[in-house]
């Protein structure tokens, strides 16, 4: 299956569905999704854990990045080792961020390009059958 045939598809259900309320521009929560992150706050997560008060502060920041910190006792940023890919980066690090990659950037607006081409196509099929 083309990726066309994927945005394809996927125009197929979002107009074929006739009590779709119109949600162009708005968040929707996709299903399967726990929790959401508002963008430019810090959230405060919790390890589930009945011997020690610890967890994540996670904040989605302005540019789609991630800026996560471990917290201790108090929610207060507090050393962790970093690992990436298996490798130990920094054995104190105090905040890591996570960028979008420069390949998902260019997906997403080829993405974006193939929903609108699959849209209006889907448009001209629907008037052709009329």
């Amino acid at each position: 299956m083309t990726a066309f045939d994927t945005a394809w598809n996927l125009v197929k259900h979002e107009c074929g569905t006739k009590d779709e309320k119109k949600t162009k521009g708005k968040f929707e929560k996709m299903k399967g999704v726990d929790f959401t992150l508002p963008r430019g706050e810090m959230k405060v997560l919790q390890a589930e854990d009945k011997d020690y008060k610890r967890g994540v502060l996670v904040e989605l920041l302005k540019d789609g990045g991630y800026e996560v910190a471990y917290w201790y006792d108090k929610f207060e940023v507090y050393p962790v080792e970093v690992i990436v890919d298996g490798k130990s980066i920094k054995k104190d690090a105090r905040k890591v961020i996570l960028k979008f990659h420069p390949k998902l950037e260019e997906a997403r607006g080829k993405s974006k390009a193939l929903v609108r081409e699959a849209k209006r196509k889907y448009k001209e099929s629907k008037k052709d059958g009329d």
